[in-house]
């Protein structure tokens, strides 16, 4: 059962967490993934054109990254991950326990997310995403 806080007069609140996360923008609208088609030295040029003020180096997986080496992630300078717990009510990601494990085990801020299907109960989904992070956490 998910319990329902009142913020104000309309607005229900029945989510786990939300983040948000400043960086560099581009100019123009790109494909999903665009900016991390290749790894070259455009990635360091990158980050110089970012706005002012501090950026933190963060990452959204899932399973389609495969078996990440969070050891290697860490030294990368990765400081937090969004990891996908599921995408609807049909498929729960298989990495998503081992991400969140190995995420802290090395000492990375974690988030969870749930890639949300409008045509799925609501309500289920965001069970989901509690239930995962309930029986995993700490």
């Amino acid at each position: 059962m998910i319990r329902r806080a009142r913020i104000g007069s309309l607005l229900p609140v029945g989510f786990v967490g939300v983040a948000i996360a400043a960086g560099c923008a581009p100019d123009q609208d790109l494909a999903m993934g665009s900016l991390f088609a290749s790894a070259s030295d455009d990635d360091d040029q990158q980050a110089q054109t970012c706005g002012a003020g501090p950026t933190v180096k963060g990452i959204d997986v899932s399973k389609w990254q495969g078996t990440i080496n969070w050891d290697e992630v860490k030294n990368d300078g990765v400081e937090f991950a969004i990891m996908r717990v599921s995408d609807g009510t049909s498929y729960v990601d298989d990495q998503f326990a081992r991400n969140w494990r190995e995420a802290k085990r090395v000492g990375i801020v974690r988030g969870a997310y749930q890639f949300f299907r409008s045509d799925d109960d609501t309500a289920e989904q965001a069970q989901m995403v509690i239930d995962a992070i309930r029986h995993r956490h700490p």
